[in-house]
């Protein structure tokens, strides 16, 4: 699989599980993606830029005196960085917040479970192979423009097809 490196955070509170998730995803990702683990939303949002292609993130962290909110990092996230993918890591399974997630703009919420690993290598995955996406990430040009060149591209090949039979 032909990939362009990706640039994820973790932010978590929990370093066990951070350490683990970041583990996996290196193990099965390589050199391909980049890593950088944050144990506080304030330490990631110090960080997060138009380069941080997606950010897995903890509903809530409990630790600190002043908690944070999941929410309002990912609210800033999707405003201040609308390409930037965020999934929601959370042992949260209350719909309510699993449907606000998803509707201020998460791409996807994942329960913590004993398959969560394997369900966030997925949507990495799907990152990597998707066409449109593929186009805007190696190319850098915008999703319009993708769309077009991907519309193109299929209309050229079916093209080629009803000439060629």
């Amino acid at each position: 699989m032909d990939k362009k490196n990706l640039n994820v955070f973790i932010a978590d509170e929990d370093k066990v599980m951070t350490t683990a998730l970041k583990n996996d995803l290196k193990e099965t990702f390589g050199s391909d993606i980049n890593i950088t683990v944050f144990n506080s939303a304030k330490d990631c949002l110090e960080k997060v830029d138009d380069n941080t292609h997606m950010v897995i993130l903890a509903y809530d962290f409990k630790k600190r005196k002043n908690p944070e909110n999941g929410i309002e990092v990912l609210k800033f996230i999707k405003k201040n960085y609308p390409l930037t993918e965020v999934i929601m890591h959370s042992s949260n399974d209350d719909l309510r917040v699993i449907l606000k997630s998803i509707k201020l703009g998460a791409k996807s919420y994942v329960i913590k479970e004993s398959n969560s690993f394997s369900q966030i290598r997925s949507i990495i995955h799907r990152r990597f192979t998707q066409p449109i996406r593929r186009i805007i990430t190696e190319f850098g040009v915008n999703k319009f423009v993708a769309i077009f060149i991907t519309v193109f591209v299929i209309m050229g090949i079916l093209t080629w097809i009803a000439v060629n039979r």
